[in-house]
């Protein structure tokens, strides 16, 4: 392998520079002709755990973990909604680390990734998380409107919800408007007539007195 390296540097006059106690100085059948370089590279380290950097004229053979630890990349960016408007305190979270950051007055953040293929996660209360690969320097992120419509939920009596449409008897609905027409100190006394099956009884004792309510009859 050291063989191949040294005719790696007579052709391509590049410094090749490795640490010789750490490369293996196994021996490997190469067939190698008019490749380019990068692949003439790969072939010679492919199953070694080494891998390379080519920078100017310097070609760099170092471990496969600390290539990865190496390439942590500083990210930038800025988030807003729909509108266009930036969001302030949005979490920016490198997935699968605790590396992570929060976007300032103006929407914008600035995060060092760890991982050799980082992904952000960007989530915001009141808005539906979003999953972006790291393959830029600068990242623009619009996060969309999170709420939802909602079907209309009755809570019964043991306090379990169930869709409107789905009980087997008939459900009745007050509005505000409805109890505020004749307000009384006793909200209970307002709901008086205007829920059927339900009797309601004022107080002899005035105001601040006990208030009788009836449902389905008094042998229900």
């Amino acid at each position: 392998m050291q063989t191949a390296l040294a005719d790696v540097r007579e052709q391509t006059k590049m410094s090749v520079s490795y640490n010789s106690s750490q490369l293996p100085n196994t021996r490997i059948s190469l067939d190698i002709n008019n490749q380019p370089l990068e692949q003439a590279l790969n072939t010679i380290l492919a199953g070694t755990g080494f891998t390379y950097t080519v920078k100017d004229t310097y070609i760099m053979i170092i471990p496969e973990q600390a290539a990865k630890k190496s390439k942590s990349r500083n990210v930038a960016g800025n988030v807003v909604d729909g509108k266009g408007d930036p969001l302030i305190g949005v979490t920016v979270l490198e997935k699968g680390t605790t590396n992570g950051t929060v976007t300032n007055i103006d929407g914008n953040y600035h995060i060092t990734t760890q991982g050799a293929t980082p992904v952000l996660v960007f989530s915001y209360i009141g808005y539906q998380p979003k999953e972006v690969a790291v393959k830029e320097n600068v990242i623009n992120v619009v996060l969309e409107d999170g709420s939802q419509a909602l079907d209309e939920v009755v809570v019964t009596a043991l306090g379990i919800k169930r869709a409107e449409k789905a009980l087997s008897y008939n459900v009745q609905t007050v509005s505000n408007s409805e109890l505020t027409a004749a307000k009384d100190a006793n909200f209970m006394n307002s709901l008086n007539g205007k829920v059927a099956g339900v009797n309601i009884q004022k107080s002899s004792s005035g105001v601040g007195g006990a208030t009788r309510v009836i449902m389905r009859g008094s042998k229900s």
